[in-house]
């Protein structure tokens, strides 16, 4: 809880800055505390769920940093590129424990979609009762068309 409001308290604070490198270390600084916070919550029965819109958000707040300035570029001096660096180790590692908190759901998912398309290609492959096949030779009882 405590990691949160600081870290809502620093976003606030990169909100009013005009330099973007300095708000773009401001709002690092807030991420890296929303990290903190959404992994030290208290566990509950709803806590995936919060630690995933956390993290998620959280991610949402780093690409919005490395679009206020390109750190990348080749007037960057080492610092920003550090920078840089340190902003898609976080994104990494927030993706990681997003995967790895909702991976059982996802899983179960897959299993459920191969059965299902399984399931539905063997059906498909069957031949309908009400589907004649067709042998290249017309049937007697089909009607002699073009011919008089």
């Amino acid at each position: 809880e405590h990691y949160l409001k600081e870290a809502k308290i620093l976003k606030h604070k990169a909100d009013a800055m005009s330099d973007k490198v300095e708000k773009a270390f401001n709002y690092l600084d807030a991420a890296l505390y929303f990290i903190e916070g959404g992994t030290t919550l208290e566990p509950e029965t709803s806590k995936a769920k919060t630690d995933v819109t956390i993290f998620a958000e959280t991610v949402d707040l780093i690409k919005f940093i490395m679009n206020l300035k390109n750190f990348t570029e080749a007037s960057s001096n080492k610092i920003e590129e550090t920078f840089a660096v340190m902003c898609m180790r976080c994104q990494s590692l927030l993706y990681l424990e997003m995967f790895r908190q909702k991976k059982d759901i996802a899983i179960k998912y897959s299993r459920t979609l191969s059965e299902h398309f399984k399931s539905s290609s063997r059906s498909a492959q069957a031949p309908s009762p009400c589907v004649a096949r067709s042998t290249g030779t017309p049937s007697p009882l089909s009607p002699k068309i073009g011919r008089a």
